[in-house]
């Protein structure tokens, strides 16, 4: 229990200190789904247990390049790290999931169902930085996302 504490607190610490990301998207089959991002990341601290990413950046897909956005609040629960993405607004976020400490790794307790589609994630430190990988089942979809935030 005591190193699954001290996993959150260092995950929350190294979240803080976010200034940019990159991402990896795979398919299994060929998708608008397939590419990569960078971006920088503008964190706020509204309490002390709560972090807003305002995420910016470039999206370079098969098909297209574009300009991307988003905005995800973190809260640290006693024994979890909640995500929400705040799409439309604060007052109103998307849960995602609750983040659980398991050996040396945070992990989605469930899944968030979005339609027919179920997201999952797994979040993880490395030297790199904070690694959080997203798994997309559904019908039509067989997608991961392979974020990297890191603090420079």
């Amino acid at each position: 229990m005591a190193s699954e504490l001290i996993l959150l607190q260092q995950v929350w610490l190294q979240l803080s200190q976010t200034r940019t990301l990159t991402l990896q998207s795979h398919a299994q089959q060929p998708s608008s789904w397939i590419g990569e991002a960078r971006g920088q990341v503008r964190v706020e601290l509204p309490t002390p247990t709560t972090q807003v990413f305002n995420e910016s950046g470039h999206w370079s897909g098969q098909e297209s390049h574009l300009a991307f956005s988003n905005t995800y609040r973190w809260t640290l629960l006693p024994q979890a790290l909640r995500l929400e993405h705040l799409r439309h607004g604060e007052d109103k976020p998307v849960y995602l999931f609750d983040l659980i400490a398991t050996d040396k790794v945070l992990q989605a307790a469930q899944a968030h169902c979005c339609g027919a589609d179920r997201y999952s994630a797994v979040l993880y430190l490395s030297e790199q930085g904070l690694h959080l990988n997203w798994a997309i089942m559904g019908p039509h979809k067989e997608v991961q996302l392979l974020y990297c935030y890191q603090a420079n």
